[in-house]
Parts: C-alpha cells; structure tokens; sequence
C-alpha cells in the first residue's frame, strides 16, 4: 500500500453532552480511511499516500455571534428525531444536543454554502474542516459539488423532515448519511464546527451538519476528532483521488504552478504544517504546527516574489499584515517552506453523468372509496446508488407514456427514501374513475429517469358502498378519548392526536397514556371486512418506549391486540387489518399510547384520522 507520516491538528476547543437513545443503525459502506487502516480488506481499492493529522485542542474557545438577522427560519414541526452521533468523551454529561431556530443557508448572505462559511469548533478534525472549505471553494460557480453535498428531504407537505448529507465510499460511490437539525451545544451555541454566517437567533446550519453527518458515517465525534487524513476527507467529500506532495521535495515553481493548475482546474488543495516537535519554530509567524489549512491560490508578483494564499478553517488567526482576522492569509513562499511541510492535492470533483434509476415495481396496494396507496422500491441518484433528489409522480384518466407523461396530473409526494426502501404513496380526493399511474425520479443535478410501469386503480362506483368512514370533520362521531388524546385540526383537516393541548409535545412531566375508542360498529354485510386508517408517529421508533398499538374487541368481549407501531413516521401512512375473525359481530376498536416513562417526549405526538371499516378491495 503506501506509507503513513503523522502529525498534530490543533482545534479551538470547547465541551458536549450525552446523545439521545440509539435508535436503529444504518450500516454505511467504508471510506478510504477504513481501508488504509485496515478496518476493512479491499485489494481493489487504491489507497494513495497521504498524511495522518491527529488530534490536539487548544483550551475552550469563547466567542461572540454578530447581532440577530433576518434570516429565514426552517419550520421543523415535521423533522424527524433521528439518531445522533456520540460527542467526545471527555463533553459527556457537561454539554448536550439541542435546537435553535435557523436554516440550512443564510438566504441574507451568500444565499449559498460557501467556502468561508466553514469554521472548525472545539474538536480536533481541522484535516476535515480543512478539506471541506477547500472542496467548496474548488467547487466556485459550478456548484456542482454543493447542490448534492446536503440537501433538505421534505415531506409531501413540503415541510423539511431530516437532511441528507452526500459522501463517497471508498470506491468512490455516492451514498446519504441523513441527519436532523439537533446540534451540540455550549450555551445554547454550536460547539463543533459552526458557519461564519450564523447570527444570534438565526442559524446557518449547513457546515454543523455535514461535520456531523461525517462523525455519524465515522462512528462518533470522538473518531473524527481523533485526526484523520486531508486526502481521505477529500475523498469522502467528491470521491476524487489526491495526491500527497512533501514540499521539501519540491522546487519553488513546483509548487506555484502545482497549486495554480489545481485552482484553476477547480481541485481542492489542503496544506499541513510541521509537528511541534520538529523543531520548527512557529512563535510569532501567526501560523500553528499540526494543522491543516485550505490553499487558495499561489502565483508570482510583478517583483517577482512568489507567494502562496491560504485559509485558517478556524476562520480566524493568522500572519499579521493581512487586513481582517479571517483567516485568509497570503505569505511569501519562502515563509511557506519553513512553517509547512506537504500539500495535498485533491483529485476531480465528481460530475453526476448518470441519471437514477427507473422505478420498475409500482403497485396498488389498497383502494379506498376516494384514495388509494401505493407502493413501490427507491431507486438511486445514479441508477441504484445515492439518494435520490425528488419523485415526478402523474396521474391520468388516460393511458400515461413517455410522451404524454408531462400533461398527466402532478401530485406532490414526500421526497425520496435510501435506495431500497419500500416507499408509499396516498392518492387522496379521487373522483369516482379509473385512473392510470407513473413516476419518474429525479437527482439534484435535473437528471431524470424513464417512465416507470404503469398501474390502474378504480375507485368510486359502488366500490365499498357499506364502508363505516370516521374523518372526524363534524366531531368527535362518537369516539371516547382518554388521557392525551384529543380531536384537533391541523391545515384544515380534523383528526385525533396523542399530544399536550397547545404544545408542540407530549411532555407532562410523567408517563403519558391515553385511549381512543370507537363505538360499536356492525360487520354485518361485510365481506371480508378490514379496518384502515392514516396515521402520523412522531413518537419514538419501536416498541420498547412510546408503545402505540390498536385492539379490538367482539360482542363486548376482551380486547385483543391486532397491530402495533414500529417505526416512526414524518408524513401521514396508511395502515390496514384484516378483521375477517370479527364477520357479522359487532366490535369496537381502541387506539392505545403508553409512553413507557416520561423522557424524550418532545416531539409532536401521534395522530390519527380516516379511519375505515369496509369490506377489503383487491387491487385494480
């Protein structure tokens, strides 16, 4: 393979909190770093020279937010509690994750994500901070980069529901390592990394969030913040190869015309300095061993002096004589030979040729008496692999084709899922009719694939005429609610909900728990009769805390429990059970939640609405 050199990272330091439950772990493909580490065997990975930067922190760093702004501010009722990565040791129990208001990019800046909005906090990964300040900037006008590095997914409402970061394995293919908006905090400010553009009470959050998307994929912010390798952040990052460069092996116009072809040729570039026990002395240079830094540009005055330009990723301390402390520093080459000892030079920026793949398994999965849901496999931003951007699902009382397909009614969907999910779709307020069904889906570069297969679905014309339907619209029709359960109305729309009366939660200060009861219905005349209804979790996922299940109960007998929630949901889903033990009884049915104890009950509650009793349909 190829050899290994160590050095130091310095980092402005600060302290973290214990992280939320663990809930269930995606596995991610390794990066380059688990196999030149040899985490993971791959003899057809390449793993090029590069230089390992481990951690070392300054004390706490202190600092100010500029005055509040104007910024736009993400509506996050509909954003998912997902999983967090673990903080450094030595900040559990001192500091923890929380919330503030803001948005993924500061539309009254840059409106963008750019270079300098990249600032390394209280941890030791300015190899990371380094390379990704260097990617952006590589990445200029093109955007070719940013516009898929992080993205919000949103849900059919058009709400943000969690955010996807884009990585490369160490093949170099595209995957999503998805995050939510909770960051760590130190008085209420991000502690690791952070964006220059942030504000008092308006946040930018894109640089947080793609640190923390990287310590996710990594394992923790404790193995990120241990060091790492520039070229492999790099490679993570664009999924291009760099190159190692030891200056000393280098003559001056090497490395001029080195990081000047790199810039223009849009790479990114990244220099380290010396360790400090190489007996380099850095003392009043404005400059620190064991650090990495972005390489702007290098060039030649007209006196003939050579220089290099370059960037602090603290976004602050540097030489003095170059104007404003913000980290973007020029110093003559011959200074740049003593304080530094290699560059990294980033290979290609990845150029999304590949459209994602068709959906080939679109299928109905239930007809109501005015909706329907279907159900098909995500595909990937390049055929099967990365996430994809957006669904283009039409609907047409026609026959839909590839050249029709654009005049078929457009109906909006939640964005997509990992490649591989089994994702589903209510179609909602259909008149009576046969209708035909495609979709087509698209990446963030505008790519699209070809027409999916087309369904047929029918609804309406007697299909289920003795249909008991609750949509709560008029009132309660008779359901008997307990505890927290409550009718509201939420855009319009009258439903019950598991959830604190006038607060965004179901945090009572002790174990909530509530029923919602039907009254008696009659399944005489129903022909192997089912029970369906939409439902929102945003409750804890799985069984073991925030328990929400449903029961039924036949001629007054015990009740019995016939589904139980797993997962958690962001958008509305349709659920269904059979009920053809209960023929031509009478039940009742109960909704039941039980919180189990009486932490992490922060988010929205459960909601339930449309709820169906008919005879089940087969799939047109």
């Amino acid at each position: 393979m190829t050899s290994s050199r160590w050095l130091g990272c310095l980092a402005l330091v600060a302290v973290l909190p214990a992280c939320k439950p663990e809930q269930a772990e995606v596995e991610y493909p390794p990066g380059l770093t688990e196999v030149r580490t040899g985490q993971v065997v791959a003899d057809d990975v390449y793993v090029p020279e590069d230089v390992y930067i481990p951690g070392i922190v300054l004390a706490p760093e202190q600092y100010t937010i500029p005055g509040e702004s104007s910024l736009q501010k993400t509506d996050v009722s509909e954003m998912q509690d997902l999983s967090d990565p673990a903080m450094l040791t030595k900040h559990n129990g001192t500091y923890s994750y929380g919330a503030a208001d803001g948005d993924l990019i500061d539309l009254n800046a840059e409106k963008d994500f750019m270079f300098d909005d990249v600032r390394q906090g209280s941890i030791g990964d300015c190899y990371f901070a380094a390379a990704l300040s260097a990617v952006l900037y590589a990445d200029g006008e093109s955007q070719a980069v940013r516009d898929g590095m992080i993205r919000e997914v949103k849900s059919s409402n058009g709400l943000v529901t969690r955010y996807a970061v884009r990585f490369y394995d160490a093949w170099g293919r595209p995957f999503e390592v998805e995050v939510d908006h909770q960051i760590v905090r130190r008085d209420g400010k991000s502690l690791y990394m952070r964006s220059s553009d942030t504000v008092v009470g308006a946040e930018e959050w894109a640089p947080t969030l793609v640190e923390k998307a990287y310590a996710k994929w990594k394992g923790s912010y404790e193995i990120i913040g241990a060091g790492g390798w520039p070229g492999d952040a790099m490679h993570a990052l664009t999924g291009g190869t760099a190159t190692l460069r030891w200056i000393s092996n280098m003559s001056d116009a090497s490395i001029v015309d080195s990081v000047h072809a790199n810039v223009v040729a849009h790479k990114p570039v990244v220099a380290h300095t010396f360790s400090d026990t190489s007996g380099v002395d850095y003392t009043g240079s404005g400059v620190y061993a064991n650090h990495a830094y972005t390489v702007m540009d290098a060039g030649t005055r007209e006196n003939g002096e050579k220089y290099i330009k370059l960037r602090n990723p603290w976004g602050m301390t540097e030489p003095a004589g170059n104007g404003a402390d913000d980290g973007i520093f020029e110093m003559k080459l011959s200074d740049f030979r003593r304080l530094y000892q290699g560059l990294t030079l980033g290979g290609n920026l990845a150029v999304d040729t590949q459209a994602p793949g068709a959906v080939t398994d679109l299928e109905v999965l239930e007809v109501r008496p005015d909706a329907a849901v279907l159900t098909f496999t995500a595909k990937g931003d390049d055929a099967n692999v990365g996430m994809a951007a957006g669904y283009d699902l039409r609907l047409s009382s026609s026959m839909i084709t590839n050249d029709n397909f654009s005049s078929a009614t457009a109906v909006a969907v939640a964005d997509p899922s990992m490649p591989g999910t089994q994702e589903t779709v209510t179609l909602t307020n259909l008149a009576a009719g046969t209708y035909y069904v495609a979709v087509k889906v698209e990446d963030e570069s505008g790519k699209v694939s070809s027409v999916s297969n087309v369904v047929t679905l029918t609804v309406g014309g007697g299909t289920n005429p003795d249909a008991v339907v609750y949509d709560f619209e008029s009132g309660t029709q008779d359901w008997a609610a307990t505890g927290l359960f409550a009718r509201v109305t939420e855009q319009n729309d009258a439903m019950f909900r598991f959830g604190d009366v006038g607060q965004d939660n179901y945090d009572v200060g002790s174990r909530p728990v509530g029923t919602l009861t039907s009254p008696v219905i009659s399944l005489t005349g129903l022909e192997s009769p089912m029970v369906s209804w939409e439902h929102l979790a945003a409750v804890e996922a799985g069984t073991e805390y925030d328990r929400a299940w449903l029961e039924v109960s036949a001629q007054g007998g015990p009740w019995t429990t016939v589904w139980e929630k797993t997962e958690q949901s962001s958008v509305f889903v349709v659920e269904s059970v059979p009920l053809t033990a209960y023929v031509g009884q009478n039940v009742q049915l109960r909704f039941q939640f039980d919180a189990v104890d009486g932490e992490y009950n922060t988010t929205r509650g459960w909601f339930i609405d449309d709820v169906m009793v008919a005879s089940q349909v087969a799939p047109q």
